[in-house]
């Protein structure tokens, strides 16, 4: 059975780009809600008195995006007027703090178009005041390889990374001065980045020099006395309001989904299943680093959210192999361990299917074969 579009490739949602001052941020479906404010855990930050700590959120829907005033103290205004919810329009501005405050403009990009942004024809912020031209990535398996170096093997990894630290795509290309278009085609496993982009994706990862290349090989990745900490910047209150209020805006999605029959369903659930993961990895990444019983609580109301959603989604007619996995398997209490030693497959791969990455035929059809099982005992 074919998997339905992730969010990034749904016909017609564009690329939005949002400029303010002298700041561009270019925003793509598919990422979670990203929160204008004043400071943390907001991630587009305005330096202004009138803008309050997490001020709005910007999110996509289905087929459109949405700014959400997060019970700012003064407002969101479209034309004069304060709004709390309001459809984005290509060359809408908004205003933040007061009816002439703070300009913040919206344009889009179809997603065709996405491929600018590796030539640097519309970057993402970075912190440089210039961008070096690229090296060329090369298509298929590293120049010279003999054995056959996995490249999807090294951009599961770097997804999985991404995701244990609780980066997107869109905060990874940031943090490592490489365009989205490359990350996304590195992931995928399409392209095998030049030695100066991996270096640049293993320090924002925080991985030692080398990696990608020996997990490319079969490797393990070495261990890390970095794994699993936040940023020194990322407090626990901090990110206690920042799980809070990104859980509180999914859940007021989810409670406004369509019917499991409804054609958009499969599209809205699976982005927010996406941003649930993220969520899921940065709650646990500061679960470990700081077991205060709060943030075990954040992360329980994550996991149940996420667990609830996975095995709603899997009634639809549209269900993906993993939505109907993980929901079978939660009701006959097996584990993912479990699950892949039952089917003879790395634990890895059950993870992969759940959280929606590809996987190759003979796995996916063992674990079809295992589902069906479970389901018809």
């Amino acid at each position: 059975m074919s998997a339905p579009q992730s969010p990034r490739d749904e016909p017609g949602l564009p690329i939005v780009i949002v400029r303010f001052g002298r700041v561009d941020e270019v925003l793509r479906p598919g990422e979670g809600p990203v929160f204008i404010g004043r400071e943390l855990p907001a991630q587009l930050r305005i330096d202004d008195t009138r803008i309050s700590r997490t001020h709005a959120r910007i999110e996509s829907r289905g087929a459109q995006w949405v700014v959400v005033d997060e019970a700012s103290t003064n407002g969101v205004f479209l034309n004069g007027e304060r709004v709390s919810n309001v459809p984005v329009t290509d060359g809408m501005t908004l205003h933040l703090g007061h009816r002439e405050g703070i300009a913040v403009r919206f344009s889009f990009i179809d997603p065709d178009a996405g491929t600018m942004m590796a030539t640097g024809v519309m970057p993402a912020r970075t912190t440089d005041d210039t961008i070096a031209q690229p090296e060329k990535a090369v298509a298929g398996p590293p120049p010279g390889a003999q054995d056959g170096p996995d490249i999807a093997r090294a951009g599961a990894a770097v997804t999985a990374r991404r995701e244990e630290l609780g980066y997107s795509a869109r905060r990874l290309s940031d943090e490592s001065g490489v365009s989205v278009g490359e990350l996304e085609d590195f992931e995928r496993g399409r392209t095998w980045p030049p030695q100066g982009t991996r270096d640049k994706i293993e320090r924002a990862l925080r991985w030692p020099s080398g990696t990608i290349p020996l997990v490319s090989r079969g490797g393990e990745i070495p261990d890390d006395d970095d794994t699993g900490t936040l940023s020194d910047s990322v407090q626990l209150e901090v990110m206690l309001d920042y799980a809070k209020i990104a859980l509180d805006g999914m859940s007021a999605r989810i409670a406004a989904l369509p019917p499991v029959d409804d054609p958009d369903f499969a599209v809205q659930v699976a982005e927010l299943l996406a941003q649930l993961r993220r969520l899921h990895a940065t709650t646990a990444n500061a679960a470990r680093s700081a077991p205060a019983l709060e943030i075990l609580l954040a992360l329980s109301d994550v996991r149940r959210t996420y667990s609830d959603l996975m095995c709603h989604a899997a009634t639809a007619p549209a269900a993906t192999l993993g939505q109907r996995l993980y929901a079978a398997r939660h009701r006959a209490l097996l584990s993912v361990e479990e699950t892949a030693a039952a089917c003879a497959v790395d634990v890895d791969a059950v993870n992969a299917v759940e959280a929606e990455r590809e996987v190759s035929a003979a796995v996916s059809s063992a674990l079809e074969s295992v589902l069906v099982r479970i389901t018809n005992r």
